[in-house]
């Protein structure tokens, strides 16, 4: 038993145990410290970290929402144009009905890096209450403070690889969303080109209709007119609600490319971090971190207002 409790106190965060502060097995002697080596500030960054990517999770959840909604939109128009004379109905209805797919998608994909940014904050919330509580209970001890950083340092770089995994999974991710919403984003072209044709098919034969008008005097032209502006309305929905996806799937492509490039700057600082090399001081590494979480919650910030304005801009007043 007094073996498994000797061992148990060489786990960093077992260390301030009681038992562990009293015990033989407690080193004497700690691995040098870097001077730059600043817990406190660890924990500012963090924090801080916390609430930029909070807001980034924010933003996927709202454009996942929005996809969402343009699914449902072209879900609707779906029976308008089966219902319609239109001569690439059945061409169109089979691409908006693989769209709505794709679109299910794409939300489903940014649900997924939402989630795992949450987890990440979790994760950084842990360790931030980890670090917090080692250094009061180091206060209550008799430890040295030099001590004290010590036993951090040594939980600090595996907590730093953790996390560096965990950004990777979500970089992951990201990059699989950006394929989804390119392969969305190319059906949208396809239902743009369909949408096309069928105008210039209508307008082909409006103007056949104006050139035939006096034979249709016997009532023949207002109901092929009639038609003809049911064929332009179901158009008119189509690139409507086509122009709308393309602002959200525009907007998500960018704030996921926005996000892959600073994560990955944020991997590479917490790889840094965690080498081992300490020319550099940590709180210097970490104020690097700190600069591109600000940059990442200013570029997120403007995206939600992008995608916002964009939104007011394409509903219908």
């Amino acid at each position: 038993m007094e073996a498994s409790a000797q061992k148990l106190c060489l786990v960093p965060i077992f260390a301030f145990l009681p038992h562990c502060t009293h015990s033989s097995t407690m080193p004497t002697s700690f691995p040098k410290v870097p001077a730059g080596a600043d817990f406190p500030s660890l924990m500012r960054v963090q924090n801080q970290a916390l609430d930029e990517l909070t807001g980034h999770s924010a933003v996927g959840s709202s454009l996942a929402m929005n996809l969402k909604h343009a699914e449902l939109a072209v879900k609707d128009l779906i029976a308008a144009v089966q219902a319609s004379n239109m001569t690439t109905k059945d061409a169109l209805a089979d691409v908006l009905i693989a769209f709505t797919k794709d679109t299910r998608l794409s939300s489903r994909d940014l649900q997924e890096v939402s989630a795992k940014m949450n987890s990440f904050m979790d994760s950084v919330a842990v360790f931030s209450a980890y670090v917090s509580r080692t250094i009061s209970d180091a206060k209550a001890t008799n430890f040295r403070s030099s001590d004290a950083a010590s036993i951090m340092s040594r939980a600090y770089e595996p907590s730093m690889q953790g996390f560096s995994s965990q950004i990777n999974l979500i970089v992951t991710d990201t990059i699989k969303a950006s394929c989804n919403l390119e392969t969305l984003e190319d059906r949208l072209g396809l239902i743009h080109a369909l949408s096309l044709k069928e105008f210039f098919d209508t307008a082909f034969a409006h103007d056949k209709l104006l050139w035939d008008i006096w034979a249709f005097l016997d009532g023949t032209y207002s109901a092929k007119s009639r038609d003809l502006q049911y064929r332009t309305s179901v158009l008119t929905e189509v690139d409507r609600y086509r122009t709308l996806a393309a602002g959200y799937i525009a907007a998500t492509t960018q704030t996921l490319l926005m996000i892959d490039a600073e994560l990955s700057e944020l991997r590479r600082g917490l790889l840094a971090s965690g080498t081992g090399t300490y020319d550099v001081p940590i709180d210097l590494r970490l104020g690097s971190i700190e600069r591109t979480l600000h940059r990442l919650k200013e570029e997120v910030l403007q995206a939600r207002v992008g995608v916002g304005s964009s939104t007011k801009s394409l509903l219908p007043s």
